[in-house]
């Protein structure tokens, strides 16, 4: 498989750190001329992972027969479905993953707030060349998250370069997103919580996914908006069983960790997983399991969506 984090600057493009080109045409890891070549396509496809995620682990797949995100840790035959197989079903996309620092508890304070990191991670973005073209996100729990801040920050940026990732962003996929919020993070973050003795090391990001958080409603009202003036489309994926946190003398404690009532923001598609838990939501078994055929028809739509809106001489933006 091949897993490349291009750093070297092309044409303009840098890959900075926690950025991650995806490219699996081939069983090496791709060229410079590979990544010219999908820079120059229409379509950006952007990965952002969870709370306790990363850019590739997070994308994992369960591995056939296992019935435990364990399984996968260790070592049991997997693949990494983005560059497995959404490069071979899109190969004229641009496929990108990133990579940020997150936790649930934060005991050095070294980590940021949704708002910060999602300032931090956009400004790599447009490093990468992000929004010259079409986006289309898909983001795992606190991901869909750093998504809308995304284009929340970048929607009230004087730059050009800035505001064009809001601006192009046409689609967000969003796998067991909080978005009002989720009860496992009062449950560390609250005064009143059973775990209000981690309080003072819970991560900023935590703290901010706390139930019915004013910000939090703020940035689904500014994606709504953007959905009802037809400026994007969005799926929402639920989690349709509770999940492991935590095993101990060979019993599992398992909790619902995103309400279906918060894993729909309002608007858009939302699609119930009965099989999937929180962590395996964004883990299809198998390039026919609905968590992968449903985004590939979103994809196609969104690819339709680009052969109408643009012609010759024309340029795709949705501003």
């Amino acid at each position: 498989r091949a897993l490349a984090h291009i750093d070297q600057s092309q044409e303009g493009i840098v890959y900075p750190d926690g950025v991650h080109f995806l490219d699996c045409r081939t069983d090496e890891a791709c060229t410079e001329e590979d990544s010219r070549v999908q820079q120059d396509t229409g379509m950006d496809i952007v990965f952002v992972h969870g709370l306790a995620g990363g850019p590739f682990m997070t994308w994992r797949t369960q591995a056939a027969g296992s019935d435990s995100w364990a399984d996968i840790e260790e070592g049991c035959e997997s693949v990494v479905w983005p560059t497995d197989w959404l490069s071979k079903d899109f190969p004229s996309a641009r496929i990108l993953t990133v990579g940020y620092r997150t936790s649930l508890v934060d005991s050095d304070n070294t980590t940021l707030s949704l708002q910060a990191q999602g300032e931090q991670l956009l400004e790599k973005l447009v490093r990468a060349g992000v929004g010259q073209r079409p986006v289309v996100w898909i983001c795992h729990s606190l991901g869909g998250l750093l998504a809308k801040e995304i284009m929340m920050s970048a929607g009230t940026s004087r730059e050009a370069a800035v505001s064009s990732v809001a601006d192009q962003s046409m689609g967000v996929v969003f796998y067991a997103t909080p978005h009002f919020g989720a009860s496992l993070a009062n449950f560390f973050s609250s005064s009143y919580s059973p775990g209000s003795m981690l309080k003072p090391f819970a991560a900023k990001h935590v703290a901010d996914m706390k139930l019915a958080d004013p910000h939090l409603d703020d940035s689904n009202q500014a994606l709504r908006e953007r959905f009802a003036r037809g400026r994007l489309s969005v799926l929402s994926f639920g989690e349709g069983t509770v999940t492991p946190l935590l095993r101990a003398m060979g019993v599992a404690l398992r909790a619902e960790v995103v309400a279906m009532e918060s894993a729909w923001p309002g608007f858009g598609d939302l699609i119930v997983l009965d099989d999937a838990d929180h962590l395996t939501a964004c883990k299809p078994a198998s390039r026919e399991d609905i968590a992968y055929t449903r985004l590939v028809g979103f994809l196609n739509e969104r690819t339709e969506d680009i052969r109408r809106r643009s012609g010759p001489g024309m340029e795709f933006f949705f501003s």
